[in-house]
Formats: structure tokens, sequence, C-alpha cells
């Protein structure tokens, strides 16, 4: 019996080291973390309202953030919004390529919210200019919102658009709220 990692992977060369297989086993192992990190978000005693806010702005856009990129080159798959536990059943169905790139718009837009909330809608600030700064690694409300744009439009294209105009718009008002906020 296959179990989930293998059954949505395509594998590409040794099962082992193969590039795609690791690619997504890596992407399954960071969308759990995120959940985890959602999840037991409220254990954190010491930080300020702005460090949580980031924090969880950060998790929403990472379990998004895998779930899209695993999207483009597996298509559809089971859209994990919580860490599975033991008793389980793991064989979860798999969606479609145009409801996995609406959840993980969905997802994006709760981190533009909570990054938002953090005053993270830039990090390209003159103190972080800086090329050895970290921060500009990290994830903006900006770059949630462009993301999102990103899924919805994938969500729209004629390859995975489920409701015609609708998904146009929806994708039209995604890019003008990018736009809005970048400039």
């Amino acid at each position: 019996s296959e179990s989930m990692l293998e059954r949505y992977s395509y594998i590409d060369g040794d099962a082992t080291t193969g590039g795609n297989f690791q690619m997504s086993k890596t992407l399954w192992k960071t969308i759990r973390k995120a959940n985890k990190a959602i999840e037991n978000f409220e254990l954190i005693a010491d930080g300020t309202d702005v460090q949580r806010n980031e924090y969880l702005g950060e998790a929403y856009f990472i379990r998004a953030m895998a779930h899209f990129s695993m999207c483009r080159f597996f298509g559809g798959l089971p859209y994990i919004d919580h860490a599975l536990l033991a008793d389980e059943s793991w064989d979860l169905p798999r969606g479609t390529a145009h409801d996995t790139y609406v959840r993980a718009a969905d997802d994006m837009y709760t981190a533009y919210e909570y990054l938002k909330a953090a005053n993270y809608m830039r990090r390209n600030n003159p103190t972080n200019l800086n090329p050895g700064s970290s921060i500009l690694r990290r994830p903006s409300g900006c770059i949630a919102l462009a993301i999102r744009a990103r899924a919805l439009m994938y969500a729209a294209s004629p390859l995975n658009n489920q409701n015609g105009a609708e998904d146009w718009q929806a994708a039209a008002d995604a890019c003008a709220l990018a736009l809005s906020a970048a400039l």
C-alpha cells in the first residue's frame, strides 16, 4: 500500500535522492511544522503582540506557499490545514488544483492580515537594505498579497477555472489589492 507521500509525489529519479520526491517530502514536512506553529500559537507566553502577529502571519504564509508550490508541480492535492494525528485517517482525497489554489490564496490573505497587524507590510525600509540583513528574506504583507493574486490567477486560468468570469474577477480584484498595497 502506498503512503500519502508516495501517492502525491512524482518521483524523478531515485526515490531516495530524486529531486521532485525530496521536494514534496520537504514541503509536506514544512506544512506540518506550519500547522503545529498555528495550533500551538497560544503557548507563546513572552512575546509581544507584534511578535505574535508576525510569527502567526509567517506560519500561514509558509503553509500557503508550500501548498501553492506543490500544486504547481503536481496538480491538486489535499489541503492540510491542521497537523494530522496518528489516529486520523491519512488517506485524504486529492482536491482539484482550483480548490488548492483558492485555499492557498485564503491562507495568504490571513498571513497578510497578521503581517499588517504586526506592521510588516514592507520589510525593505532603509534600515533593512543592508545586503546581509536576514529580514529581507522573510515574508511581508505585500508579498502575501502578491502571491495570493498569483494563486488566484492560476485558479482562474483556462486549465483550472471552475466559475468562469467570477474566478477572473476574484483574480483581478486580488491583483488590484496587491498593487494598491505595494504603492
